[in-house]
C-alpha cells in the first residue's frame, strides 16, 4: 500500500519539476508550485524547486525502504518476534532487495539542503536503526540462503542471531512508521496549497493529478484502517471507499480530458507526447488503481470470492 502511494506522488513531482516540460515554459511552471501569498524572488522558487526534489528523493527512497520492510516483516512471521527463534525453518525469503546503497543514499539525502524540518529528524532516526539492522540482516541472508549454514550447526548460529536482530526490531519499526506518518504529513499539507493554486492559473491537468493522489492516499488509509487483503476484502466496509472511489474517477476522467488537450498543455508548459512521459505514466498508474478499487467494490456488493473473481 505504502509503495502504491508513494509512486503516485513520485510520478506527479516528476510532472511539476523538470521532467517533460518545454524550456520556453519551465519558469512559469516552476512558479505554479509556489504560493501565490506575494510575488517570489528567483532565490525562493529555486529553494522550493530544492525542497520538493529532496522530497522526490526520499520517495524513492521510502519505495526501496518499503520493499525491504516486506522482507523483514516476512521474516519476523516466520520466525516470531520474540527473541527465541520460533521453529527450526529456514525464516523469510531473504533480504535481496537491502542493497548496499540504500543506507549511503538516505544519508546523503537528509545532508541535503533545505533541511526539512521534521521529516530529516524522523529520517535520521530509520537511518539509526536501520544501520543497526543490515549487518543482522546480512548475516541472515548468507546463513540461511547463501552458506546454508543452519544445516551444519542445527540452528545453533540462527538462534543467536535472531536474539540479536529481535532486539533491534521495535526500535526499526517505530522508527518507520514514525517517518511515514511525516511524509504523509508534508503530503498532506501541501495538497490544498497545490490545488488552490492549480485551480486559480487553470492548470487543471496539475489540479487533477493532486486530486488524483489526494484521493488514493484517503483509500489506501481506509484499506490500511481496515487491514484488508486480498483475502478479506469481501468483508470490506465501502461506505467509505465508494464515495471517495466516485470522487476519484471523476478526477482521472477530467485528468484525461484536459491531458490530451493540446491548449491546455500548451498553457500548463508541457511537451506535447501522444504516449510515454511522466503525463502516460501517471495516467497508467492511476487507471490501475482506479481499477483496483473498481474491483474491491464490486467483490464486496457481489460477496464474489477470490478464486471465482479469478477465474472470471
Amino acid at each position: 500500500m505504502k509503495k502504491t502511494k508513494f509512486l503516485l506522488v513520485l510520478i506527479f513531482l516528476g510532472l511539476i519539476i523538470s521532467c517533460g516540460k518545454k524550456d520556453s515554459n519551465k519558469e512559469n511552471l516552476q512558479k505554479s508550485v509556489i504560493s501565490s501569498k506575494g510575488k517570489k524572488s528567483k532565490k525562493e522558487i529555486q529553494e522550493k524547486n530544492s525542497y520538493i526534489k529532496k522530497y522526490k528523493q526520499y520517495v524513492t527512497l521510502s519505495n526501496k525502504i518499503h520493499d525491504v520492510n516486506k522482507q523483514i516483516t516476512s521474516y519476523f512471521q516466520d520466525a516470531g518476534e520474540n527473541e527465541k527463534l520460533s521453529r527450526n525453518e529456514i525464516p523469510g525469503s531473504g533480504f535481496s532487495l537491502f542493497t548496499p546503497d540504500i543506507l549511503p543514499n538516505l544519508k546523503n539525502t537528509i545532508a541535503k539542503t533545505p533541511k526539512i524540518e521534521g521529516l530529516d529528524e524522523k529520517a535520521q532516526r530509520l537511518l539509526t536503526a536501520l544501520e543497526k539492522m543490515k549487518p543482522l540482516t546480512d548475516q541472515i541472508q548468507y546463513y540461511y540462503f547463501n552458506d546454508k549454514k543452519y544445516l551444519d550447526d542445527n540452528y545453533k548460529q540462527g538462534k543467536e542471531i535472531h536474539k540479536q536482530i529481535s532486539a533491534v526490531y521495535p526500535e526499526y519499526k517505530k522508527s518507520l512508521e514514525d517517518f511515514d506518518t511525516e511524509m504523509g504529513n508534508i503530503q498532506k499539507a501541501s495538497v490544498q496549497e497545490y490545488l488552490q493554486e492549480f485551480e486559480k492559473k487553470g492548470y487543471f491537468i496539475q489540479y487533477n493529478a493532486v486530486l488524483i493522489m489526494s484521493l488514493g492516499e484517503e483509500i489506501l488509509t481506509e484499506y490500511s484502517r481496515q487491514k484488508l487483503y486480498a483475502g478479506n476484502v469481501i468483508e470490506a466496509d465501502i461506505s467509505k471507499i465508494k464515495p471517495l472511489y466516485e470522487k476519484l474517477e471523476k478526477a482521472l476522467s477530467d485528468f484525461k480530458k484536459f491531458s490530451t488537450d493540446k491548449n491546455q498543455i500548451e498553457k500548463e508548459g508541457f511537451a506535447f507526447k501522444a504516449s510515454g512521459g511522466d503525463i502516460f505514466r501517471f495516467t497508467n498508474m492511476s487507471d490501475n488503481f482506479t481499477g483496483t478499487v473498481r474491483i474491491l467494490i464490486k467483490r464486496v456488493n457481489e460477496k464474489i470470492e477470490l478464486e471465482i473473481m479469478m477465474a472470471g
